[in-house]
């Protein structure tokens, strides 16, 4: 290990052990005196760490005790980690004692059990640690300061090389592609190593084969990592973590279970692999999740039943999941959420009921929501200002697509009305809502920069456009029963700069006042029964009012 490094690993065992909440729990499970010894013996230990790393070149047996050590300062950090994930899920589990998992976990037999063992864990490593640091005496270790020093910059490689630069290397290649593509060996894991003094071109020919066609077709992943002279396995498994964490494109339809051993993983990023059906439950075992991105995964059907043990997790982006049927029970319990990009409603009855609860225990959501598949009727109301307090930046809201009876209006008109967003929303988007009107705070939302609304077929009028100065895009499409379209305030709208007008029968005229929105780019009509005569290019009598706008598009493209 190089000089240095093991210094390194007991910091962090020494920063783990200084944790208040690690001293918090040490004490509730009666492990506060082993707990502050082993802080002791770990600091003790390092004081010397420098000296022995430097005699161990001269001494067998000073090597030996310094390997032994570092086993010692891994497993200590590893019971650490353990010990303070599972403090961090007991603090966000007790915040929701309503959960009956949380009164089964934390039922009298099962916390003292628990406690017990961890508890037993740590007295076991703090008496490795004590034994390894009473037999240092005997090599007369000194205490020393490591240093800050000046050193030279490990050679960093990359993965490109031009395969008609190298000459020489197409026999070495060939061999390994034999052995790399051989369907016959079954290990899980290979190992080949390329040995030679420097300057023989062993990178090089890694390169070549690394970049070489039938590698690129054989394996799903693949990842460059520099390995330096500080040849440690844990450092070595973090590199390779930090570059396998970013998994998106990759065309995997399958997830290993063995993912849920990458117990330190804060980043997962599964975006845009179609063939993703399933994710393994052993994923929840990433108790230090922070980020999962699994946008695009067009397959995926759900997501796993223990998700709510993801105690960390803070961003989870499921954007564009169109076969996702449900969200995972339990959601309300990942209190440090701040990104939910989208909550699915299942067909039960009691799927309004698990949404009413994330929206009101989950305090940090903040960004973007989807809430897609809300009900119609009585079996749909909602809770009022469920959304208030949400620092969200872009709310749509979709209801199944479903006819809706006259006696479900008002059920839908008290559904909408009660998802009332924060006031410094910019992007808004209705789509399916069976109700008779605009919901009364929709004139509030003075921030708004986006506004689309859809087959909201009941909805006779709109806000005054003059509520919405910061408005720059604007789409309507299927409000069958809206009137007045080419009277309202389009000239308010000193900022717009793309309007999209779609199967609005009422519409029978380019808008008055438009003519006057300077900004306008884009300007689309479609299925609407507007004459176009009246939009023909020079000659039409609407022309003027268009004429400014650069594109135009729909049934005007061309006119």
């Amino acid at each position: 290990m190089a000089e240095g490094a093991l210094n390194k690993v007991a910091e962090g065992v020494i920063g783990q052990l200084g944790n208040l909440v690690v001293q918090e729990i040490g004490l509730l499970w009666g492990a506060k005196d082993d707990l502050e010894k082993l802080q002791k013996t770990v600091s003790a230990i390092k004081a010397v760490l420098l000296d022995a790393e430097e005699k161990q070149v001269q001494s067998h047996a000073i090597k030996d005790w310094v390997e032994n050590l570092k086993d010692a300062l891994y497993e200590a950090d590893d019971v650490l980690d353990n010990f303070s994930t599972e403090s961090l899920r007991r603090e966000q589990m007790t915040r929701n004692k309503k959960a009956k998992k949380v009164r089964i976990f934390f039922s009298k037999s099962n916390q003292l059990a628990y406690g017990l063992k961890m508890a037993h864990n740590i007295k076991a490593i703090r008496e490795k640690l004590d034994a390894i640091n009473a037999n240092r005496m005997e090599f007369h270790l000194v205490e020393r300061v490591v240093e800050t020093q000046v050193r030279s910059r490990m050679r960093e490689t990359h993965y490109f090389v031009r395969a008609d630069d190298v000459i020489g290397r197409e026999d070495d290649k060939k061999v390994i592609l034999k052995r790399l593509l051989d369907s016959n060996i079954e290990e899980n894991v290979s190992i080949l190593p390329i040995v030679g003094i420097g300057g023989l071109g062993k990178t090089t020919l890694a390169q070549l084969v690394f970049n070489h066609e039938e590698i690129q077709k054989h394996f799903e992943k693949k990842l460059w990592v520099c390995i330096s002279d500080d040849f440690d396995v844990r450092i070595i498994v973090e590199k390779i973590l930090e570059c396998a964490k970013d998994l998106n494109h990759t065309g995997i339809s399958n997830v290993p279970y063995s993912i849920g051993k990458l117990k330190h993983l804060r980043y997962l990023d599964l975006s845009h692999n179609k063939n993703i059906k399933m994710l393994p439950n052993s994923i929840t075992r990433l108790h230090n999740l922070q980020t999962l991105k699994l946008s695009w995964c067009r397959a995926l059907k759900e997501l796993p039943r223990d998700f709510y043990k993801l105690v960390n997790l803070r961003h989870l982006v499921i954007d564009c999941c169109f076969n996702l049927s449900h969200m995972p029970r339990g959601l309300e319990q990942l209190t440090n959420l701040q990104t939910l990009s989208n909550f699915v409603l299942s067909k039960k009855s009691d799927s309004v009921s698990g949404l009413t609860r994330v929206l009101k225990e989950l305090h940090g959501l903040r960004g973007d929501l989807e809430i897609l598949d809300l009900r119609h009727g009585k079996d749909g109301a909602l809770e009022p200002n469920i959304l208030k307090e949400k620092h969200l930046q872009n709310l749509t809201l979709f209801w199944l697509i479903e006819d809706v009876d006259e006696a479900d209006v008002g059920y839908d008109e008290m559904s909408l009305e009660a998802l009332l967003p924060h006031p410094n929303l910019k992007r808004l988007c209705i789509r399916n809502n069976g109700g008779g009107t605009f919901p009364s705070w929709l004139p509030s939302l003075t921030n708004l920069v986006r506004l689309v609304l859809i087959n909201q077929k009941k909805w006779q009028h709109l806000p005054s456009l003059v509520s919405f100065p910061s408005l720059k895009y604007i789409y309507l499409e299927s409000l069958d029963s809206l009137e007045n379209i080419s009277e309202m305030e389009w000239q308010s709208l000193s900022r717009l700069s793309s309007l999209i007008l779609i199967t609005l029968p009422n519409l029978v005229s380019i808008p008055v006042g438009i003519q006057h929105i300077t900004t306008l780019q884009s300007l689309c009509i479609m299925d609407c029964p507007i004459s176009l005569e009246r939009c023909k290019r020079e000659t039409g009598e609407d022309w003027p009012k268009i004429a400014h706008i650069p594109s135009l598009e729909g049934d005007l493209y061309g006119l």
